[in-house]
């Protein structure tokens, strides 16, 4: 009796010694500590970091914001076989912004850096387009905006008549550069530009003549064409 009654204490005791350490309040991952500030910086999908993030990235000192409100991007494509043309229009996030810098005080302006992010959920066509054609372009089958909700394009350098920089679309980057012109009206600074890129770069191929044989007059150019106005906010 006396010794089950040692082996119980002894077995306390020994628990004891192993728990005391252990801060319960605490959480417990397998193989590792939890360190909860590895989790912003391990995000790889730009659609799902948080507006200051891509502020801290892309903001210069000489960045101006965006005035969303005046700012404007359309979109032209084309069925040729059929000879229709299909155009509409795409918000922007109001975290996009421009960097502008002179060589000299008082110089001309010129594109110094920008982060525009093209909020995919607002495009749409214009008065005449049917709403069965948006719709399609927003499915998984085109731009897929459920999934990709953001595409982003970020300035890696610039003339004073050219930028360069990498476009995001669905995930993936491609680079393009496109001449662009500035000017100041009522104390903004207007940005004007136009590029056109080939949508199969960016894995769109859905009835692309280039990937598809078979759909006969169904069949999208590849080609899409952008135009912009971006209008800083009143300096």
């Amino acid at each position: 009796m006396l010794k089950k009654i040692l082996l119980i204490i002894g077995i306390i005791i020994i628990l004891f010694l192993v728990f005391r350490n252990i801060n319960f309040s605490e959480p417990f991952v397998s193989g590792g500590s939890f360190d909860s500030g590895t989790i912003s910086s391990d995000l790889s999908n730009t659609d799902e970091m948080p507006e200051k993030e891509y502020l801290t990235m892309n903001k210069t000192k000489n960045s101006q914001p965006l005035d969303i409100q005046n700012s404007r991007v359309t979109w032209f494509g084309e069925n040729k076989i059929q000879a229709k043309n299909h155009a509409g229009t795409i918000g922007l996030s109001n975290i996009s912004s421009i960097g502008l810098t002179s060589d000299e005080e008082g110089g001309d302006l010129r594109v110094e850096s920008g982060y525009i992010v093209i909020d995919m959920t607002t495009l749409s066509g214009n008065e005449g387009e049917p709403q069965q054609m948006i719709d399609h372009l927003r499915s998984e089958d085109f731009f897929n905006v459920d999934s990709y909700p953001q595409a982003q394009f970020s300035v890696s350098e610039a003339t004073d008549s050219e930028v360069r920089g990498s476009l995001t679309i669905k995930g993936t980057s491609r680079d393009i550069s496109f001449p662009y012109t500035l000017e100041s009206i009522n104390s903004k600074i207007v940005m004007t530009g136009q590029f056109s890129i080939d949508r199969t770069e960016w894995g769109i191929t859905t009835l692309s003549g280039s990937f598809f044989y078979n759909v006969g007059d169904a069949i999208i150019e590849d080609t899409i064409t952008i135009t912009f106005v971006l209008v800083t906010e009143s300096q």
